[in-house]
């Protein structure tokens, strides 16, 4: 979900631009299996982590998660199925699956909550943003 915070805010995400010096303080995550990777939750974030490297200062935070490798390798088929869902599901005002909201499946419930919560984020910060150049 970091990948969609951060394409929000008008960053891109290409890991060919990365030099090999890069990939390396950034924890390039590319070649990571979905096993190799740790999460460990406080109370005020979800850090990710690849289990196999010290940790490090590098550190990338998207809503409630801060991820201490970059995100764009784990940023896995299962997270882009879950966002073309909330896609469609948002755009013909629909549920994922059939039945009532009871009757969903709580994951990806938990991941559109998640997606929303980040674009809500986006939208007040652009809102507060035009809110500050309106008051200069």
């Amino acid at each position: 979900m970091a990948v969609l915070s951060w394409s929000l805010r008008g960053k891109n995400w290409e890991c060919s631009e990365c030099n090999e010096l890069q990939k390396s303080s950034r924890n390039c995550s590319l070649n990571i299996e979905k096993e190799n990777i740790e999460y460990e939750e406080d109370e005020i974030s979800i850090n990710v982590r690849f289990k196999d490297i010290e940790k490090s200062k590098f550190a990338i935070s998207a809503g409630k998660f801060r991820y201490h490798i970059c995100p764009v390798g784990i940023f896995i088929n299962e997270n882009i199925e879950l966002l073309r869902t909330f896609s469609m599901c948002k755009e013909f005002k629909c549920l994922p699956y059939p039945g009532s909201y009871m009757e969903q499946d709580n994951r990806t419930l938990d991941g559109f909550e998640i997606i929303n919560g980040i674009i809500k984020k986006h939208e007040n910060d652009e809102i507060e943003k035009s809110n500050r150049e309106t008051k200069k």
